[in-house]
């Protein structure tokens, strides 16, 4: 899909929160920004994912946690019933929207793939800059 294409998909999403919607009419004049936000997907490098926030298949939202984990999900789902059983850690950091996205990567798992195995995703419930301690305890890994 061109660029131009994968933003007025995003525009026509029902259920796009309305300040992103917001955001997408103001790049709608901006040809340069919308480009930018829609013409290739954010990469998921050995730092993970990392970007400017904002609207857009090439910009931190959601929607790219959202897609990064079920390629997570999807992998976790090729793994033995006993990887599975281990759970996974998710934390998060002081950065903007890092809980917000912890969290909601907690949800897609505990949806796509635990709630069938009965495995466990845990997300702290505060900052912490690796997800060893507390979770890899309580998952008893």
């Amino acid at each position: 899909m061109t660029f131009q294409e994968n933003f007025a998909a995003w525009l026509a999403e029902p259920s796009l929160p309305t300040a992103m919607k917001y955001e997408l009419a103001d790049m709608a004049t901006d040809q340069a920004t919308m480009e930018e936000a829609f013409a290739a997907p954010m990469s998921f490098g050995t730092a993970g994912m990392r970007g400017v926030l904002g609207a857009g298949i090439g910009r931190m939202n959601v929607f790219t946690v959202r897609q990064a984990t079920e390629g997570l999900a999807r992998y976790i789902d090729t793994l033995s019933v006993e990887a599975k059983h281990a759970g996974v850690a998710i934390s998060y950091d002081s950065r903007y929207m890092s809980q917000e996205f912890a969290y909601e990567s907690a949800r897609c798992l505990g949806r796509m793939i635990f709630a069938a195995s009965s495995s466990t995703a845990c997300a702290r419930r505060r900052s912490c800059l690796l997800p060893c301690g507390t979770c890899t305890r309580r998952l008893g890994s």
